[in-house]
Parts: C-alpha cells; sequence; structure tokens
C-alpha cells in the first residue's frame, strides 16, 4: 500500500487527477489510514495505468468508465471492448478525414496568399482568402435556411 503521492508518481498522473477520477468513480474510493491519508493498491495503480492509457488512445472518460465496468464483469468483456475499439477507431478514421480536408484547404489559402503577395500590393481590404470564407459561412447559413 502506498499514498497518492507515490500513486500518481506510479501513474504519471497528478494527485488532483486522482482525486478526481476517484470522485467521478472511475477508481474506487481509496482506503484512508488513522490520519486521513489514501492508501492505494498494486491493483489500484493498475487501474490507474489502464485510464491513462484508455485517455491516450482518444477514449473519453464515459467511455473509459464503461471499459472499467467490463474489465469487472468479465462474462463478455471482450466482445464489448471490441466493439467500443471498433467505433473509437471508425471515429478517428473520421477525424483523420476532416483533418486532411482541413490541412489541403489551409495549404490552398496559403498558397492564394502568397500568390496574391507575389503579384499586387498587399491590400487588407481585398484578401481573397477572407473574402471565400465570408462568402462561404454566408452560404452556409442560406443552406441552412
Amino acid at each position: 500500500m502506498f499514498q497518492i503521492g507515490v500513486a500518481a508518481q506510479r501513474s504519471g498522473l497528478s494527485i488532483d487527477t486522482i482525486r478526481f477520477y476517484e470522485k467521478r468513480g472511475l477508481i474506487k474510493p481509496a482506503g484512508r489510514t488513522a490520519r486521513g491519508y489514501r492508501l492505494f493498491s498494486d491493483q489500484d495503480l493498475v487501474v490507474l495505468k489502464l485510464v491513462v492509457k484508455s485517455h491516450a488512445l482518444g477514449f473519453s472518460l464515459n467511455e473509459i468508465g464503461q471499459l472499467l465496468n467490463f474489465r469487472r464483469q468479465p462474462a463478455c468483456t471482450c466482445m464489448n471492448v471490441r466493439k467500443m475499439i471498433e467505433n473509437k477507431l471508425c471515429q478517428i478514421r473520421k477525424s483523420i478525414e476532416q483533418l486532411c480536408t482541413l490541412e489541403l484547404e489551409l495549404a490552398q489559402d496559403l498558397e492564394q496568399c502568397n500568390q496574391v503577395l507575389q503579384t499586387k500590393s498587399a491590400q487588407p481590404s481585398n484578401c481573397p482568402v477572407l473574402e471565400r470564407l465570408g462568402a462561404s459561412s454566408s452560404a452556409s447559413q442560406n443552406q441552412r435556411l
């Protein structure tokens, strides 16, 4: 058994984060010493590391809570975890697709800025990127109406 500072050091989390996870119910309330210090076991550390790694993989705190519930009830754990991973992978692939589209659009905007700056004297009133952004937001608003 060890105190929260050691648990924080070994898990790579801050003490406040461990307290937050405890309040959220992700980890069970720690036992206490006679003086009120939280005491953590090696098993608690395993759970904290699972939370850290799951969060790094992009799982939300609610999803991590589900993963921990599956861990506590191993009857159909693998199928449930598999489904969550498939869903997370799908979300990540959509995000990557959106980021690639955003990257292309920003690269085109930068190229357009470079062309304008090379051909004209820069005038703040006729930036083609700002004009396009203003036009696209108006078009988007009209499409929603």
